[in-house]
């Protein structure tokens, strides 16, 4: 897709969108939060549809509070965690086709980042003296009342292994399989966080959280910072890396915004941040870039019954002061997306091979 760097569009006027109440995204926010409504609100329907299928969702924490005690917290279906062990078991067994696997440890740390990548979040166990199940479920800590059901999924994802190495079923949080990585990770997001950081996206999870004081209309702790519009804007900014369905998206999509924000860098050398860019935070790094034009693309002036602060990351604002990035939001948000064109789940990131993962982590029994 190619961008008129020289070209200039007149600012929308304000679209006429379907309810957010409509919107089967909106379920997951448990309450009544009006600023999520109307953050929501904003985005055109195939948009919010596309991510929808893409399994995103919104989620609030209040003070006390950690991603483990919401409901948007993602358990597994048993049909989810069938085909996750089927999947987890091919890439293993198919490394092992492909590797010396004399070396047990080398082999279970490289697989387990092919299993990362493919967005599995299974644990490989090592041991020399073979232990019995029950001592792994038991190190595990598996309920007993899921012990039968551990077991199976034990033997499904070590079928064709060798000795002294295994993959270790996921484990159970109120009743439901969930993958040790998630269950830790979310122990360790707190409300206190999310608060601080003004709203996360967690794109490994496909989740968006807020604080819940951010959360009512018209919130002046925020002034006119659109809170989830941001953040579903780094959300559809990775939906549209990974979209190949739909010609202009995927590698493309990211090649044109990594060429926009490069050539900001490099007028703002001699024009300065502030002339080039519709805030700082747009100057910081791509996937910021990206996220404040979203925001700018979706805001008017006094949608918040006036502007408080950061008035100039609006659609008036972004068009007057970046017009090539202003054109391609207008190409995006008035792409007809089908709910079908959305990605697979995306994979985990992890850090480098030399500095220790917990998410990556061998276990040794």
């Amino acid at each position: 897709m190619r961008i008129a760097a020289n070209s200039l569009h007149r600012p929308s006027p304000k679209p006429q969108l379907r309810p957010a109440t409509e919107a089967r995204i909106q379920s997951i926010v448990p309450g009544d939060y009006p600023q999520v409504e109307s953050d929501l609100d904003s985005f055109p329907a195939p948009v919010l549809d596309l991510l929808d299928s893409y399994g995103m969702k919104v989620a609030v924490l209040d003070n006390g509070q950690t991603l483990a005690d919401s409901p948007a917290l993602r358990h597994l279906t048993e049909r989810e965690n069938k085909e996750e062990r089927s999947k987890a078991n091919a890439i293993t067994r198919q490394a092992l086709a492909q590797n010396d696997s004399s070396n047990l440890l080398e082999f279970a740390q490289s697989t387990t980042r092919e299993l990362r990548k493919a967005g599995l979040d299974f644990h490989f166990g090592l041991s020399q003296r073979q232990p019995t199940l029950a001592t792994i479920a038991q190190r595990q800590k598996i309920p007993a009342e899921h012990l039968e059901d551990w077991t199976q999924a034990f033997a499904e994802l070590n079928q064709g292994l060798p000795a002294g190495l295994f993959l270790l079923p996921h484990i159970y949080d109120d009743g439901k399989p969930i993958p040790e990585n998630r269950l830790r990770s979310a122990r360790e997001t707190t409300a206190d966080y999310v608060e601080a950081s003004l709203g996360l996206n967690r794109a490994e999870d496909r989740l968006v959280l807020v604080h819940k004081k951010f959360t009512a209309e018209k919130a002046e702790e925020v002034g006119n910072y659109r809170l989830v519009i941001h953040e579903m804007g780094h959300a559809l900014d990775h939906v549209l890396d990974n979209m190949t369905a739909i010609p202009g998206f995927g590698a493309l999509h990211r090649q044109t915004v990594d060429a926009l924000y490069e050539a900001d860098l490099k007028k703002a050398e001699s024009a300065g941040v502030e002339e080039t860019f519709t805030t700082d935070r747009a100057s910081e790094n791509v996937r910021e870039y990206f996220a404040e034009a979203v925001e700018a693309y979706l805001t008017f002036p006094n949608d918040n019954g006036g502007d408080i602060f950061r008035s100039e990351n609006s659609n008036p604002g972004l068009a007057a002061k970046n017009p090539a990035l202003y054109n391609y939001m207008s190409d995006i948000f008035a792409t007809e997306f089908s709910p079908e064109a959305a990605p697979e789940k995306p994979g985990r990131p992890l850090l480098p091979d030399f500095v220790p993962d917990p998410d990556a982590a061998v276990i040794h029994f």
